[in-house]
């Protein structure tokens, strides 16, 4: 890798300095005709810097448009579903349905949270069944009793 700050009278300085350095003592060999360097060599120098140049100044572009829509994403995606297809139709009940007769604790259907706005065939409740021990006329009777848990869709 080469410094391109350094002139080439410096680059020879530097040079002669090494060399001194690594061989104290030793004479110099280099025996040159003309110091410097050609103009061919020179100038195809500095056509593969500004080719090198211009190279990176693309890659830094690049990265910045990388960086930059990054940045400009939303936090939160965009939620891009379709929605339902045209025509559909949320699921109702048949006709002649008519709703389970309510058990005790159980709430009004227009008292349940429904945030869906379903339907009340569609958006069912849940029952847990326990089995009570009764005392009818002395002798004591174990009863199903059906006690509502919650309401939720067909799926779950």
């Amino acid at each position: 890798m080469r410094r391109l700050d350094l002139e080439f009278e410096d680059v020879e300085v530097v040079f002669d300095q090494r060399a001194y350095d690594e061989n104290a003592g030793a004479s110099d060999s280099e025996e040159e005709a003309s110091v410097g360097v050609p103009m061919d060599e020179l100038l195809d120098r500095q056509q593969h810097l500004a080719e090198s140049l211009a190279a990176l100044v693309d890659d830094m572009e690049a990265i910045g448009e990388i960086i930059n829509n990054n940045n400009n994403e939303p936090a939160v995606p965009v939620c891009t579903l379709p929605g339902p297809p045209a025509g559909w139709i949320p699921p109702s009940a048949p006709e002649g349905w008519k709703p389970e007769r309510r058990v005790s604790k159980q709430p009004a259907f227009k008292d349940i949270d429904n945030p869906g706005n379903w339907s009340e065939h569609t958006y069912r409740h849940k029952f847990n069944t326990t089995l009570k021990t009764v005392n009818e006329n002395g002798k004591e009777k174990k009863v199903k009793v059906k006690e509502c848990k919650c309401h939720s869709l067909p799926t779950g």
